[in-house]
């Protein structure tokens, strides 16, 4: 089973009510979050207490370094973006805000390897 409380999603969002709300719908998906308000805060979770994917706003965006050190920890990366991106590139999903709900939960369960909906 893919969804399962053990799962940690780690989210990046620096707007405090839009992370609160993405915090609220995983954890109706029964997913554990590691909230964070900015990407370094998301590295150091990952390097002590793992975690299985990132979530990171774009807004503001990660400085470079950030990013490469997101993408080095070989962990899903799904980007909150302002516009439709058309790419998505290995092992990274773009969701565009706020059409989140269940696009950012589809990118999540195909980031962690779930592709159908789990049953409550």
């Amino acid at each position: 089973m893919c969804v399962t409380a053990s799962i940690g999603i780690i989210l990046a969002v620096a707007n405090p009510e839009l992370r609160e709300s993405i915090v609220f719908m995983l954890g109706t998906e029964r997913l554990s979050v590691a909230p964070c308000d900015t990407a370094d805060g998301a590295l150091e979770v990952a390097s002590t207490s793992g975690g299985i994917c990132f979530i990171i706003d774009t807004d503001p965006m990660p400085p470079d370094e950030a990013v490469a050190r997101l993408v080095s920890t070989g962990l899903p990366l799904i980007w909150l973006v302002n516009r439709e991106h058309s790419q998505s590139l290995e092992k990274q999903h773009f969701v565009e805000k706020p059409k989140l709900g269940e696009r950012l939960m589809a990118a999540v369960r195909d980031a962690i390897g779930c592709n159908a909906k789990q049953p409550t």
